[in-house]
């Protein structure tokens, strides 16, 4: 931590902590890799090309994301969406709970690294999935 002291000459001396460079180098970082981006997400949204390299700010974008009728049924889909994958989630979840815990089922210490398998599974890699499940032109229960 820097300290500033006074010595008796009435001149001020700095003394900088090593420790204090870890935190702000992470601080800077976040702020490249997470804050910077963020913020020139929103100014560009704000932002509409009137000619090469000539931009005005309106809210233009998103009266047309907002306005549009997909995105009704797009939020709607995603609600679909979250709630079986919940309502199924914890169908699974306490079936596997209630055969490792409560019974003597054969096999019961497979279910228990089973059950950490959706844990370690990213989001993404589950909405492929349910797209090629369910997709209403090559899903393979809609064939």
């Amino acid at each position: 931590m820097a300290t500033a002291t006074l010595p008796r000459a009435g001149r001020v001396s700095f003394s900088f902590d090593p420790a204090l460079l870890i935190p702000l180098v992470g601080a800077g970082v976040l702020i490249y890799l997470a804050v910077l981006p963020l913020l020139m997400l929103v100014v560009g949204s704000f932002q509409a090309e009137t000619a090469p390299r000539e931009f005005i700010y309106t809210l233009k974008n998103y009266q047309a994301a907002y306005a549009s009728p997909y995105t009704y049924s797009t939020f709607m889909n995603s609600v679909i969406f979250a709630s079986g994958s919940a309502i199924l989630s914890f169908s699974l979840g306490t079936l596997l709970a209630w055969l490792t815990e409560r019974t003597n089922t054969p096999l019961r210490l497979i279910f228990v690294p089973l059950a950490v398998v959706p844990l370690i599974l990213p989001g993404v890699l589950e909405a492929i999935a349910w797209i090629f499940l369910l997709s209403p032109k090559f899903g393979y229960l809609n064939v």
